[in-house]
């Protein structure tokens, strides 16, 4: 039994270090400004083609306004230190849009100007986009989702069509955030390249049925896609919009009215057309469960920027051999070794001690003395039937064997034997002088 729990023990920790081996951490980072003010930001690293790996790129200047218009040659990658070359480049505003857009059309929507707004900043976005290269798909939900327009690439009919199928929506019934980023996510995975998901609402979450939170950030983390998160109003859940924006790359706007909404959108959208992407090999293309640091460096008219980024890829094989898995591995391999030759060393040195205890010489068992030989008897006296040991008259044990005897008929004395008087039948004294007889 023992030895099953050590051994289910053992198959536990394997467990856990495989899927920690294989967990593919978000991609995290970060910018340096430059003295002059030019900030550059990795806002996004596509590893679905893992050992090549791009990064895309927000390059703005002091006044946050884009810097557009960089050449290839005014970047520079760094992996772990190790300087990479890189093979394809897609400079600002060349770079593809791939979104999809959701729009609340709940009954809370009928507050104020709030279904007109957004509205109006969905046409907006889909007015920036550029026919034959960005692709849109619209999802519109009030208690349930409503598909408007499958991801398409975006040309004049479908512009038109679009457009109808916005301009139509009206407030009405709950709010299926959750089901609906979820659909959105389906809508875009396994499409190559950068792909967002803008999600307004204007409240909670009330009526997903399908999903829940935890769940729907995990499949739009597992699917390589980003949520742009847009609250609307005064009673929209900011902490868990954040939440979705943070954990799966994105970005928080909160809009408390809607007059600046239809800017929003447009300058996301041109934020998206104008990011640099900058494609390269890893140097350590095993999946060996490792973070990879990456840099970039820019150059600019103004300056020089600095963009760090970082991102991890899965993996149980360790062919790279690095620190923390080989110490996981040893030790996983130490207790294999243990579980596997613990039990056998035990029941060969228990064997050994039955074995030990088996040549030693039996101690001797004491022999039982030999009873006596019985006392001769007497002419015509008592024995013992067992043994045949002389009985002493009226004697109801057997004093050599301890037999039970039954009782013998002695003869008759008619006269004391001290005084010689006569003696009654019977009697065990002499009247004459009380001698016992």
């Amino acid at each position: 039994m023992k030895r099953v729990l050590l051994l289910l023990l053992l198959f536990v920790c394997a467990i856990t270090w495989a899927c920690l081996m294989s967990v593919d951490f978000w991609r995290r980072q970060s910018s340096v400004a430059s003295p002059e003010g030019i900030v550059a930001e990795v806002t996004y690293v596509d590893q679905a083609g893992f050992p090549d790996v791009t990064l895309y790129l927000d390059v703005r200047d002091g006044s946050g306004r884009l810097v557009t218009g960089l050449a290839e040659s005014a970047f520079s990658i760094t992996e772990d230190g190790d300087a990479r070359d890189i093979a394809a480049f897609i400079g600002s505003g060349d770079q593809p849009v791939t979104a999809v857009m959701l729009i609340d059309h709940s009954g809370s929507m009928a507050d104020g100007q709030k279904m007109p707004d957004a509205i109006d900043a969905a046409l907006a976005f889909l007015d920036e986009l550029e026919d034959g290269r960005d692709s849109l798909g619209v999802i519109a939900f009030d208690d349930a989702f409503t598909v408007l327009g499958d991801l398409q690439v975006v040309d004049e009919g479908a512009r038109a069509g679009l457009r109808t199928q916005i301009g139509a929506l009206y407030p009405d019934g709950g709010t299926a955030y959750y089901d609906a980023i979820y659909k959105a996510t389906s809508m875009l995975k396994g499409v190559p390249g950068r792909k967002v998901v803008l999600a307004l609402t204007d409240g909670d979450d009330t009526s997903s049925s399908r999903t829940d939170l935890g769940k729907m950030i995990e499949y739009v983390q597992d699917s390589n896609v980003v949520v742009f998160t847009i609250g609307l109003g005064a009673d929209v859940q900011s902490a868990t919009l954040a939440r979705v924006a943070r954990e799966t790359g994105g970005q928080y706007y909160e809009e408390p009215s809607g007059s600046d909404l239809a800017q929003l959108y447009t300058d996301i959208a041109r934020s998206l057309q104008d990011e640099y992407s900058l494609t390269y090999r890893s140097p350590t293309p095993q999946s060996d469960g490792t973070t990879r640091q990456v840099g970039v460096v820019v150059e600019t008219f103004a300056g020089e920027a600095v963009a760090v980024g970082s991102y991890a890829v899965g993996g149980t094989f360790v062919p790279s051999l690095n620190a923390w898995s080989c110490v996981g591995g040893a030790v996983l391999l130490a207790l294999a070794v243990a579980m596997l030759v613990a039990p056998g060393l035990y029941d060969r040195v228990r064997g050994r001690g039955r074995l030990a205890g088996s040549e030693q010489e039996p101690e001797p068992r004491p022999v039982p003395a030999p009873a006596p030989k019985p006392s001769p008897a007497a002419p015509g006296a008592a024995t013992c039937p067992v043994c045949g040991e002389a009985l002493r008259p009226g004697a109801r044990f057997c004093k050599a064997c301890g037999t039970p005897q039954a009782a013998h008929d002695a003869p008759q004395a008619t006269a004391c034997a001290n005084c010689g008087a006569a003696l009654r039948p019977g009697a065990r004294f002499c009247a004459n002088c009380g001698q016992r007889v």
